[in-house]
């Protein structure tokens, strides 16, 4: 796209030079004519040597404003390299007393050659003579075109720019990953977790009630476990019971903390609970998906990445399309990417990480 203008330049040229030799042409033609009627001989002054003259002068290497002919032995002189003259005016003149009709094609002031070509000492507007530098008219050119090229990569290099933070070091930007296919998802291997770390209700409620040691005002929540209360973690993962919550990688313990009237919690865990009872939470959520899955400290005591993907996995194939997912980790930021990966629509919330499948 950058390069349609240079294609339209050029094509331009190109059809101003097939005009102006169009013209040449016809007037070579009139020429002839007057030739066969005047029976007297035609001259052509030009760059280009062609047929059918019985004099040709080239204004390059020779003075034709001063012709060593006698007046009116022409029938007529053809020209189209009155630029290539220094003095046109006085040649215009000179081939007026050579011949009864003097014949000039001069180029148009809109092909940029006619500015550029370095034979040329003159351009002609109507009768107006117009004096040019052509090697300076090179210089402008080339002048232009390098500015012109230093704007445009200085453009491209804001693009591409990095945005920086106020010390002027650069924010890297956060990754993009694309949602694996369903053939990827079945390869991932399973998950291999350890049992998250339990955290009593009444430790929970006390660090929800800390205060601000500078203010005096409370904390602001985290998400304390649900106590029948519109913020709980029970109330975002299920907001119309009756529900079912897929919980991964945990033991009854912690499933008691997410209870609630009307949620039933169901809990995977292949590291800790007997093989038949996850193969039978595997059947139950088959034949109805659950409506949401809960990953509490699992990520956390994962290293490998392709484990971490395989455990997102088992929330994503075993829940409702729509159905919520939660991840509570250490580090939300440094697990958002692994989740991204299953699930697109991450992102954090209120310390901890939420998807919507």
């Amino acid at each position: 796209m950058k390069w349609n203008w240079i294609y339209i330049a050029l094509g331009g040229m190109f059809i101003a030079r097939l005009i102006e030799g169009t013209r040449t042409n016809a007037l070579i033609a009139e020429a002839q004519q007057l030739k066969q009627v005047t029976k007297k001989p035609i001259m052509l002054i030009s760059s280009k040597p062609r047929q059918g003259f019985d004099v040709q002068l080239n204004p390059n290497n020779t003075i034709t404003w001063q012709l060593p002919y006698a007046n009116k032995a022409f029938a007529a002189i053809v020209s189209d390299s009155l630029e290539e003259i220094p003095y046109p005016k006085q040649a215009m003149a000179e081939w007026m007393r050579t011949a009864d009709s003097v014949l000039v094609n001069t180029h148009t002031i809109f092909s940029p050659m006619t500015w550029l070509d370095l034979r040329y000492h003159h351009v002609f507007m109507g009768q107006q003579i117009i004096p040019i530098n052509p090697a300076m008219n090179w210089s402008i050119a080339a002048g232009v075109g390098y500015f012109w090229y230093r704007h445009k990569k200085r453009l491209e290099n804001e693009k591409t720019k990095l945005p920086s933070d106020k010390g002027g070091r650069e924010i890297e930007p956060e990754a993009e990953f694309e949602s694996p296919t369903e053939v990827e998802r079945k390869a991932l291997p399973p998950p291999k977790v350890e049992p998250a770390p339990i955290i009593s209700p009444d430790e929970l409620e006390e660090l929800s009630g800390m205060e601000n040691k500078m203010t005096g005002k409370p904390e602001k929540r985290i998400i304390p476990p649900d106590k029948g209360g519109p913020r709980g973690v029970t109330s975002i993962l299920c907001s119309k019971p009756p529900c079912v919550n897929l919980n991964i990688g945990d033991d009854v313990q912690v499933s008691t903390q997410l209870s609630a009237p009307g949620i039933e919690n169901v809990v995977f865990d292949p590291q800790n609970l007997p093989e038949e009872h996850n193969r039978q939470v595997l059947r139950q959520l088959e034949q109805k998906p659950a409506d949401s899955a809960t990953l509490f400290g699992v990520l956390d005591k994962i290293s490998d990445p392709k484990e971490r993907q395989s455990a997102l996995q088992v929330a994503y194939e075993n829940i409702k399309p729509g159905g919520k997912v939660m991840v509570k980790v250490e580090e939300p930021k440094k697990y958002l990417t692994d989740v991204k990966r299953i699930f697109p629509s991450a992102k954090i919330r209120q310390g901890m990480i939420t998807a919507v499948k």
